[in-house]
This record gives structure tokens, C-alpha cells and sequence, in this order.
């Protein structure tokens, strides 16, 4: 396994990650214990980058990743994310503070640990605030969308959980983002990693896609080359 730096962390993670939503059930019928079972082959083929989220399964994702870490936590990296739930949570700086403190809480838990490594914002973030479906169900799912600005607050508030010693470092999930809004973000310095889908078979983030493309189409959203401060 080849391992590099994460972002502008000092975290050495393995090129290939390991994925949350499967082991919350997300993509079809599994077992907890085959959702736990491999994470610990994970671990065994030297993978240590596990990205999840309370949204996955409910929680669930994190319970399992948690029982497939215990007793071998030093050997991971966890990524996890918070996501606001309602106008209420962004209705105001100190509620969306306890927003953040009561899902980091709560994942926490879930995990089994006392801090998370990489703690980023799962939402879209668009040229202004609004709403976007994030899950097509039945019935379908929808998430608050962020603007730059409220994102940076939401940043902010993240912080926070950082000083406190219950995530090392924060980041920004950019799928569907708009492209302004996340060159905005990164420029502002408040993150440490973006997240969004690129590989060797969709590099539409980056370069428009070519004809009869049936992937997800990223839009060319991601600033490219990206800013200085990313190395």
C-alpha cells in the first residue's frame, strides 16, 4: 500500500480509502457482522483512511466502523462528517455551534473513540443558500444548501470542536458544489481537505467529460490548478 499526505494535514493516509456507506447499508443488504468483518480485512491490505458519516444508515456506518476499529483505533485514520438538520440549526452562530457539538458527540459515540481526525461539512455549497435533494428515497431526502459564507460560519463552529480536542482537523465535502462558491472556501483557508469525485474514469471535476459519459457529471466545479496552499 502507498500512503500520502492528506490535504494540508500531517496525516499519512493510504491512497486507497475505505468508503462508509456500504457498511451503513446504504448500497444493498449486508450483515453488521460482514460490515464489521471488512473493515478489519481493510485493515489487515493496509488501508487506514475510513470516511463515513452519521448520515450513512442513521449512524449505523459509524457503529460498525467503530466495532471493526476496537481495540486497533492507532491504526486509523477517521473521516466523518456534520451536516446540519434544519433552518434552526443555521438560524443563528451559537445554534449552529450546538448543532455541530451535539452530531460530533453523538458520532463519537457511535465510533468508540474520543476524537475523529478529519471532521468535514456534508453539504452541497451553492452560489446562495437554499435546499437540494440529497437523497432520491422514496420518499426523497432533501439537505440545506450552504452558500461560501455560511459554509465559512459552519467552518468556524467546526473549529471549535477542534480547540476542544475532539477532531484534529476539518474539511469540506465539494461534490455538486458551485465552482465560485468552492474556489471561495478554499481561498479562505479555514479547511484543511476537500472531498470530491475524481479518479481515472471521471475527471469531470477537473476536464468536461466526453461524449456518452454516463457517470456523475461534476460540472468542472473544482478550482484546477488548485490554489497555492495545496501543494
Amino acid at each position: 500500500m502507498k500512503y500520502r499526505r492528506l490535504g494540508r494535514t500531517e496525516l499519512l493516509v493510504s491512497e486507497v480509502g475505505f468508503g462508509g456507506a456500504g457498511i451503513g447499508h446504504v448500497w444493498g443488504r449486508t450483515t453488521d457482522e460482514e460490515c464489521v468483518q471488512a473493515v478489519r480485512r481493510a485493515l489487515e491490505l493496509g488501508i487506514n483512511l475510513f470516511d463515513t458519516s452519521p448520515m450513512y444508515g442513521g449512524g449505523k456506518s459509524e457503529e460498525n466502523l467503530g466495532q471493526g476499529l476496537k481495540g486497533r483505533r492507532h491504526q486509523a485514520v477517521i473521516a466523518t462528517k456534520v451536516r446540519l438538520q434544519s433552518e434552526n440549526d443555521r438560524s443563528s452562530e451559537s445554534a449552529m455551534a450546538a448543532a455541530v457539538q451535539d452530531s460530533v458527540n453523538a458520532s463519537l459515540k457511535r465510533l468508540g473513540t474520543d476524537h475523529v481526525d478529519l471532521l468535514q461539512v456534508h453539504h452541497q455549497v451553492g452560489s446562495e443558500r437554499g435546499s437540494y435533494m440529497a437523497a432520491v428515497g422514496p420518499p426523497p431526502r432533501y439537505a440545506l444548501l450552504l452558500d461560501a459564507e455560511e459554509c465559512l460560519a459552519l467552518g468556524e463552529a467546526m473549529q471549535r470542536v477542534v480547540r476542544d480536542g475532539k477532531a484534529r482537523f476539518i474539511g469540506i465535502t465539494a461534490w455538486d458544489g458551485d465552482r465560485q462558491a468552492i474556489r471561495t472556501i478554499l481561498d479562505s483557508g479555514t479547511f484543511d481537505t476537500a472531498q470530491i469525485l475524481y479518479n481515472l474514469l471521471n475527471r469531470s471535476a477537473v476536464d468536461a467529460p466526453p461524449e456518452g459519459f454516463d457517470d456523475i457529471d461534476q460540472g468542472n466545479r473544482f478550482p484546477w490548478p488548485a490554489p497555492a496552499m495545496w501543494g
